[in-house]
């Protein structure tokens, strides 16, 4: 009896520690790191005029495995995230495809990283996740889509968003997720291939905007 206990402690005490492994080092490899001046080198994708209008609070760069997540804040108080997805720098944006209509209330992540998470849109982030070049975007039954926005390097919409997710196109796993927390909020969300990378842009503000906030963008 006293040997049987002793291989299930065994046992137990095996399972937690590569339990811990197993989190922790998704931690260590897969975790973001937060960089106050990276940023400064995406000021390149904004119009001069407001580049030199970023608010001296608020700009930062969230640094993961193989992506890079910008967060901008202008003086007049329009948001700008800039998300740099390396690994994704050879998908075809026609490729990408838009799904409506999703149900994302019950979404969980196994483990992962949230960004922004004080903010009003905190973004729940998959450790080591991996779209295999088949990215698909899906908006939730809240979301309301205004004007579709089509070009040869940028593809997109105007809308108001509750909940958007970024999905693996092979596996169907959602692997990021966006959560307003206000609801239905207005902005410009826009996936642009250019300069050896690609990028995922929303914008959104306290003040009220519409579809031609592109025009704040450097999108050549």
């Amino acid at each position: 009896m006293n040997k049987k206990f002793k291989i299930i402690a065994y046992s137990c005490l095996v399972i937690i520690i590569s339990y811990l492994i197993y989190f922790i080092g998704g931690i260590f490899i897969y975790g973001y790191s937060t960089d106050w001046d990276l940023y400064k080198k995406y000021t390149f994708l904004l119009k001069d005029s407001v580049s030199s209008n970023l608010d001296w609070f608020g700009n930062s760069s969230e640094v993961g495995y193989n992506d890079v997540c910008n967060s901008f804040r202008t003086k007049d108080s329009i948001r700008i995230i800039i998300w740099d997805f390396k690994n994704l720098a050879k998908i075809d944006l026609k490729d990408v495809k838009f799904t409506q209509d999703v149900n994302l209330d019950t979404l969980e992540f196994s483990r992962g990283d949230i960004l922004f998470a004080k903010s009003d849109i905190p973004v729940t982030v998959e450790y080591g996740f991996s779209f295999d070049n088949a990215l698909v975007i899906n908006t939730d039954q809240y979301c309301t889509i205004l004007s579709h926005i089509e070009k040869d390097n940028y593809r997109g919409f105007f809308g108001r968003i509750n909940k958007l997710s970024l999905s693996n196109g092979i596996t169907n796993k959602h692997l990021i997720l966006f959560n307003y927390k206000e609801r239905q909020t207005p902005a410009l969300f826009l996936l642009y291939k250019g300069h050896q990378s690609f990028y995922l842009i929303l914008i959104d503000s306290k003040k009220p905007i519409d579809e031609k906030i592109i025009n704040i963008l450097n999108l050549k």
